[in-house]
């Protein structure tokens, strides 16, 4: 058992605390000979967490001179580089693996965010290994040297741990990957998402997004990933896909035009949030994915981006709104799969006592044992600034909250679901459990409990209303057989939650449910609620990542979450 709990929690925080990517390793070794000598021994104590404040201060000073340097430096580049240079890609591996900084950014980032810096914000002519050596060696300096800064920070210390830490959250987010996410349930969101466009001519402005416009862009993106393993270039590609006609207008929609940001600096560029709304590049006819992960992973938040872009203004808020319930609802309804009912029709939530106030419900899901869950969409917004996250996740789910709370306290008083005018037979209504989903984590401030404090009642019970974003409730499901499973995971998540545990992600949560097995509550009785421990964080397999299937059963995602899955 102790094993068991050592596996699922890190209960020693002195590594962890404060740490912007990882804690202190041989990779972060080779790049402290890139800081000035006296900061060396510090910056290895800060990675460590074994600072003084005054020592913190004075790493500090030595360099945040040394970070803007960097910064400048790297814009140098984005100067010589040409943009096009990126439809190479043995060049950029070439280039990337050619020192040590950049080796270092491998292995701790990936090109990612960077390579699609260069693709926005470049300007140049260079095409030479040479210059991209020097790029992506001062990114790799640039990650370093921000990581101990992170590490030596200051700031807010005095704040409770979530709110300390959701600026730097949302940073790292934007630059790798912090939750576990798949190309299969992004494809399937991608679909729903196309249904619901289907199902109204109030978005008729999208009829070009069709389930089969979807399908093709994902074969569209898997050839990418093909060229890039094997033939070393994306000019193999084609830059438009022949069938159907409608796909590249989805393109042009998912795209980021090619040097459109070649006036900002660096370091404006490198948390820059429009990766999400346009991960892939437009070369004129030509579309290039260099951002692989994000577009396979993550283009389900490029298209409410392009739902955004589309529908602008205030007076096309509701159209929005119906959008993402529209397509949260059918994802739920692909993934549950014959294991739940998912009503198609209007659900209310009624109270004859409450006229004027019908309890509309955006989603709601049921099982054969009575098992239910009352569904709230909210915020298909995407966050700009990331010190700000925070303020926008209070903003905009507090009245989630007290919405579904306000639908489950009818329902578990006794009164009717209806579908449509008809009610349902035969609910467990005493247990009857919420679901908020919102389209982002907010910096893991859904897994916090002081930030969940300023969205819950004081005291509230946290089994009782899960805030679960679109991604993960999808892969979540996936991996549940019936609606007693699905309560014992909100009841384990909960306890964690109360206790405090720092987690990073919903499937690490869920991973560690699934190593528990019947001894979650026990697991949850040892947590120290004077020192609460970090969650083990988990990574997926790349393959595993990219791969296109659909797990053919929950049992089968099981298997696989615990075959592809490491904990770092």
């Amino acid at each position: 058992m102790a094993q068991m709990i050592e596996r699922i929690m890190t209960i020693d925080q002195t590594a962890l605390r404060g740490q912007l990517f990882r804690p202190f390793s041989a990779d972060h070794r080779q790049l402290l000979s890139a800081l000035p000598s006296r900061a060396v021994q510090d910056a290895r104590r800060a990675l460590e967490g074994h600072l003084s404040s005054e020592e913190r201060i004075r790493l500090i000073a030595d360099l945040e001179p040394l970070l803007a340097r960097l910064e400048k430096n790297a814009d140098h580049w984005l100067n010589e580089l040409d943009p096009r240079v990126l439809f190479y890609s043995n060049r950029l591996r070439e280039g990337a693996e050619a020192t040590v900084e950049g080796n270092y950014l491998i292995g701790a980032a990936g090109i990612n965010r960077f390579a699609w810096i260069l693709g926005v914000g470049a300007k140049g002519t260079r095409q030479d290994v040479e210059a991209l050596s020097r790029y992506f060696a001062l990114c790799g300096q640039w990650m370093a040297v921000s990581s101990v800064l992170a590490a030596a920070s200051t700031k807010d210390h005095d704040l409770p741990t979530g709110f300390r830490s959701n600026e730097w959250r949302e940073q790292v987010k934007r630059i790798m990957p912090t939750e576990i996410r798949t190309a299969w349930a992004c494809e399937l969101i991608c679909k729903s998402f196309a249904t619901a466009v289907a199902s109204s001519d109030r978005f008729a402005a999208l009829r070009h997004v069709t389930t089969d416009s979807v399908r093709s862009l994902f074969e569209w993106l898997r050839m990418a990933k093909l060229a890039m393993d094997y033939q070393g270039s994306y000019n193999a590609l084609s830059g438009r896909i022949v069938t159907p006609e409608s796909t590249p207008s989805i393109l042009s929609g998912v795209s980021t035009k090619s040097g459109s940001l070649s006036g900002e600096p660096f370091a404006a560029l490198v948390f820059n949030p429009a990766i999400e709304s346009g991960p892939i590049i437009e070369f004129g006819d030509e579309y290039l994915p260099i951002a692989l992960r994000d577009a396979f992973t993550s283009l389900d938040l490029a298209f409410f981006g392009m739902a955004r872009k589309t529908f602008m203004g205030r007076e096309a808020t509701k159209l929005r709104s119906d959008l993402f319930e529209l397509t949260v609802r059918e994802t739920v309804r692909q993934v549950a799969g014959d294991r739940f009912t998912v009503p198609s029709g209007e659900v209310l939530c009624t109270d004859p006592g409450s006229p004027g106030n019908e309890g509309e419900t955006d989603f709601f899901f049921y099982d054969s044992q009575g098992f239910a869950y009352i569904g709230e969409c909210k915020a298909m917004v995407a966050p700009t600034k990331a010190k700000t996250v925070l303020n926008a996740f209070k903003d905009q789910l507090a009245i989630a909250v007290d919405q579904v709370s306000m639908r489950q306290s009818r329902v578990q008083s006794g009164h009717d679901v209806t579908v449509s005018g008809v009610a349902i037979s035969g609910l467990a209504s005493s247990s009857v459990r919420g679901i908020v989903t919102p389209l982002h984590s907010y910096a893991a401030a859904i897994l916090d409990r002081t930030c969940l404090a300023e969205i819950f009642p004081k005291e509230a019970d946290l089994s009782r209303v899960s805030v679960i974003p679109l991604h993960q409730l999808t892969l979540l499901m996936a991996g549940i057989v019936t609606g007693r499973d699905l309560n014992e995971y909100f009841t384990f998540r909960a306890g964690l939650l109360e206790r405090g545990v720092q987690i990073i992600d919903e499937m690490d949560t869920f991973i560690s449910y699934i190593y528990a097995g019947p001894n979650t509550n026990y697991i949850v009785s040892q947590v120290p609620m004077d020192s609460p421990p970090f969650l083990a964080q988990y990574s997926m397999e790349v393959e595993a990542i990219y791969n296109s299937d659909r797990p053919v059963s929950p049992e089968a995602w099981v298997e696989t979450l615990k075959k592809q899955c490491r904990s770092s």
